[in-house]
């Protein structure tokens, strides 16, 4: 259920938390390490620095590198900027924003239940959880 964004984006954001030494790393360099397009994934990692999720620093020696702990950055804090998830409230078949509690339609329920335990995967899931013993 991840747009190709959100999967760069939660790559980069793995790849940045496996590394220890915490430098600041080009979004080209991140690119090659994970085989990904260049300047999409460097507006990918803009939009986390701007969200707080990421430091960036331009100039030699600069890029983007994690801002808090991978423990404490969730899936949440990774893809709420990038898919606006937490607006994420309409229901499945209701372009048009007349599906309620108190007015719904057919898949309502079956819609709630599926998007508030998926909001609830994306906030308890942590980086650090995600990331691998290399």
């Amino acid at each position: 259920m991840l747009t190709r964004t959100g999967d760069y984006a939660v790559r980069a954001m793995i790849r940045l938390a496996e590394m220890r030494e915490r430098k600041y790393v080009g979004a080209g360099e991140l690119a090659r390490e994970l085989d990904l397009p260049a300047n999409y994934l460097g507006k990918i990692m803009s939009r986390l620095a701007q969200a707080g999720v990421l430091e960036s620093r331009k100039g030699l020696g600069g890029g983007f590198r994690l801002k808090g702990d991978p423990g404490t950055v969730t899936l949440m804090d990774i893809l709420d900027p990038i898919e606006d998830l937490r607006s994420f409230k309409n229901c499945i078949f209701d372009s048009a924003n007349e599906c309620d509690p108190l007015h719904p339609c057919k898949m309502h329920d079956q819609w709630t239940d599926v998007r508030d335990r998926h909001i609830r995967m994306l906030e308890s899931t942590t980086l650090e959880s995600l990331v691998g013993e290399g």
